[in-house]
Formats: structure tokens, C-alpha cells, sequence
């Protein structure tokens, strides 16, 4: 998977996903918001078919990448989880 990244600052983060959904952002969107330290984290997508999709952070008290490597860990957690409740289901 290629991760771009678009623009960084002390506090700031935008990165982009090429090939990747809107489902996929969503998800580390979604998981950043459980991150101490995360205030406003984001997807974008400017046009459907036309644009690569985004993922934006803002932070404080922890560098963004900090905050994504833990959304990203966690995310990775839970579906280690998942797998384990599923394969126990068969």
C-alpha cells in the first residue's frame, strides 16, 4: 500500500491513500478519534472518480504521526480479535 504524504506540520497531518476507499479512511478515521490527543480527524475525497482519498489530522500534546501509528495499531488489534471470534465460531 503507498501512503503519500501531502502536507505536515507540528500539529497537522494530510495524508494520501491512492487505490484506497472511502470504506478503508473511514475506518482510521474512525479509530483516530479514540486517540488521546487527536482533536479533529477526517477523510476526504474531492471528487469520486477524479481524486485520491485523504486522511486529516489535527492533534495536540502528540505528533500526528504518533496518533495515526496508534489508530493504526489498535485497528489492527481489534481485527485480530474479530479473526480469532470468527475462527472460533467454525
Amino acid at each position: 500500500m503507498e501512503v503519500r504524504t501531502i502536507k505536515e506540520t507540528e500539529n497537522e497531518l494530510l495524508i494520501e491513500l491512492p487505490g484506497e476507499s472511502e470504506t478503508f479512511a473511514n475506518l482510521i478515521k474512525e479509530e483516530l478519534w479514540n486517540v488521546a490527543g487527536v482533536i479533529e480527524a477526517a477523510f476526504i475525497k474531492e471528487h469520486p472518480e477524479l481524486s485520491e482519498v485523504k486522511i486529516w489530522i489535527k492533534t495536540e500534546n502528540i505528533k500526528p504521526r504518533e496518533a495515526l501509528k496508534k489508530a493504526i495499531k489498535n485497528l489492527i488489534e481489534k481485527l485480530e480479535n474479530l479473526k480469532k471470534e470468527y475462527e472460533r465460531l467454525k
